[in-house]
């Protein structure tokens, strides 16, 4: 198996593991770097002549597959991992579905990362009618590893409210800055754990919200490998994304016994049911986000149930063992 990337600490860390790894530098808008970058996957491409290509993320997956299906490869895996086009400005969007349809043109089969991400793919009409959209298992590509992400010997204060994710405008960090302005209004006393690469001018002017905001703490941390230290120290997780596919996050907070509030949207309302493994808030509205922090905050109790009940369906649905052998079959039928 070979595996390729970008680059950065997580291909690092699989070649030291002794993975065949190999990078491709690709960047997530398009840019004139995509022409140096197709050369490059299709001269890795001739050079390894896989039998199958697997591929997920929007630019690596277009890249990926037309480089695949110009050489040939009999099976060309396109894995949704969230629909992009869901989220942006007008232009954009556009810009984005003609690429996704591009992708899914190339690609031999297409697997959506959740349900509702499949079905956010047809009622898109990103697929032809005569198309079939695979799920593997229940979703996910890599489940939960229910011994390594474990709840921590002794819980977070709960009023430490902790974001994992990419700072950026789609995954809502302009509402939670707002959000937590308003609760401190009320004379809450709240900390802020943010975890990630700040990656636009509206991520960097939401941490700078948040470090006006009045919280009796704030840590940034970029980019971790291992999110586990992170929500251990956390007694909330906040996810206000306008899209998802299946977010890893979530999983890993349900595992480790962190509540989570999150948005109402595709590939989150796979994992949060409301009321039941979390509490979900309408996107795109600091004031629903606020009102489900203050829910999970003043109602302990049900917030400590609901996160047991969140472990629970993680084991049963998501564990890694069933993920794996889920796509090892799946894998295997296509040779």
């Amino acid at each position: 198996m070979h595996i390729v990337s970008t680059g950065g600490p997580l291909l690092e860390a699989l070649a030291d593991d002794g993975f065949a790894t190999h990078q491709v530098k690709m960047e997530r808008s398009p840019s004139m770097r995509d022409f140096r970058a197709i050369r490059e996957m299709n001269a890795l491409i001739r050079r390894l002549r896989p039998d199958v290509v697997i591929a997920g993320s929007p630019k690596a997956s277009l890249l990926a597959m037309i480089t695949a299906r110009l050489n040939r490869v009999p099976a060309r895996v396109y894995v949704v991992w969230g629909v992009r086009s869901e989220a942006g400005s007008r232009v954009g969007v556009q810009i984005a579905r003609a690429g996704e349809r591009a992708t899914i043109a190339s690609a031999s089969h297409v697997v959506a990362v959740s349900r509702s991400v499949r079905s956010t793919l047809i009622a898109s009409n990103l697929v032809s009618a005569d198309r079939t959209v695979d799920l593997v298992a229940n979703g996910s590509t890599a489940g939960i590893d229910l011994d390594r992400f474990r709840p921590a010997a002794s819980p977070a204060p709960r009023t430490r409210i902790g974001f994992v994710g990419r700072v950026t405008a789609d995954k809502g960090v302009t509402e939670l800055a707002e959000a937590l302005e308003m609760l401190v209004g009320e004379g809450r006393k709240l900390e802020l754990v943010v975890a990630g690469p700040i990656e636009d001018s509206e991520g960097r002017e939401a941490i700078a919200r948040m470090r006006r905001a009045g919280l009796s703490e704030v840590t940034v941390s970029p980019y971790v490998l291992d999110p586990r230290p992170i929500l251990e120290s956390v007694g909330l997780l906040c996810l206000p994304s306008y899209r998802e596919g299946l977010p890893n996050v979530v999983l890993e907070a349900f595992a480790m016994g962190v509540p989570v509030v999150a948005s109402s949207v595709t590939g989150v309302t796979d994992l949060v049911r409301d009321g039941v493994t979390g509490r979900t808030v309408a996107p795109r509205s600091a004031a629903a986000l606020a009102r489900g922090i203050a829910a999970a905050l003043d109602d302990p109790a049900r917030t400590t149930t609901m996160a047991r009940a969140a472990r629970e369906f993680a084991a049963e649905a998501f564990s890694a063992e069933v993920v794996f052998d889920a796509w090892a079959a799946y894998v295997d039928a296509l040779k």
